[in-house]
């Protein structure tokens, strides 16, 4: 069959063999059009599905932190703030060196070891919740964690 085609090929005149020549160009171009296009419909599909994964995710995110919000509010209010950030330390991972109440809503806490973000997580979550931070002092450890002590208060209310 080769050999078949090779005659044929062999038999064309010079100007059809451009023209076969220019032909075959012409359709590995389209074809390699078709598929880049066929390529990029399908990166697009799966950029379309990422960002609503992560507008779900987001959604998601909102509705615990909400909950949590929330969860932490119905908490009741007559318990002692030393309680709940104990309490909230050990749920984050902390452990807790000292956690004194010299007056009823003002706690004193000291952390040995912690990571730097994290801290501030759960420190930005008090804050969330309505509990000021009266003073902190951080200190950096060698091996990327802090020290801390601070004075965290709860608003009479």
């Amino acid at each position: 069959m080769i050999a078949s085609i090779n005659t044929w090929y062999q038999a064309l005149s010079q100007r059809e063999k451009i023209l076969i020549g220019v032909a075959a160009l012409l359709s590995a171009l389209a074809l390699v059009v078709l598929v880049s296009m066929g390529l990029l419909s399908a990166i697009s599909a799966k950029q379309a599905d990422y960002y609503a994964a992560l507008e779900r995710r987001a959604q998601i995110v909102n509705r615990v932190a909400a909950m949590d919000a929330k969860a932490v509010n119905r908490t009741d209010q007559n318990s002692s703030l030393q309680q709940l950030i104990s309490q909230s330390a050990a749920e984050a991972g902390f452990a807790l060196d000292r956690a004194d109440a010299p007056h009823g809503n003002i706690v004193d806490i000291a952390m040995a070891k912690a990571k730097p973000s994290a801290l501030m997580s759960w420190l930005n979550a008090w804050e969330a919740q309505g509990v000021v931070v009266q003073k902190i002092d951080i200190k950096a450890g060698n091996d990327g964690t802090v020290s801390m002590t601070a004075s965290l208060a709860r608003p009479a209310s």
